[in-house]
């Protein structure tokens, strides 16, 4: 929820300012360490959150690779058909 957020306050800002967030803040700070200390808030941010997304992914791919080959007990199936179906 928080990303979309984020879009939609970027969105916003371009609309208004026709300008992207980097050149909304590269004309927001203008002292040097500000705008490192922002470069590096705004990598971290992306880093963190790309890995974030990227350990999800790759959980959920085991997750289902384990599921697919040892599914467990036979009756552990049972509850997930008809589930699937409302889900879908």
């Amino acid at each position: 929820a928080a990303t979309i957020i984020l879009q939609e306050m970027a969105a916003r800002l371009g609309i208004i300012s026709k300008n992207g967030l980097g050149e909304a803040l590269r004309a927001h700070f203008s002292k040097p360490a500000a705008r490192v200390f922002t470069a590096i808030l705004v990598i971290s941010a992306i880093t963190i959150g790309n890995a974030a997304f990227q350990t999800g992914n790759l959980l959920g791919a085991s997750m289902g690779l384990e599921a697919l080959f040892n599914p467990g007990t036979p009756e552990a199936g049972v509850p997930d058909g008809p589930a699937s179906l409302f889900i879908n």
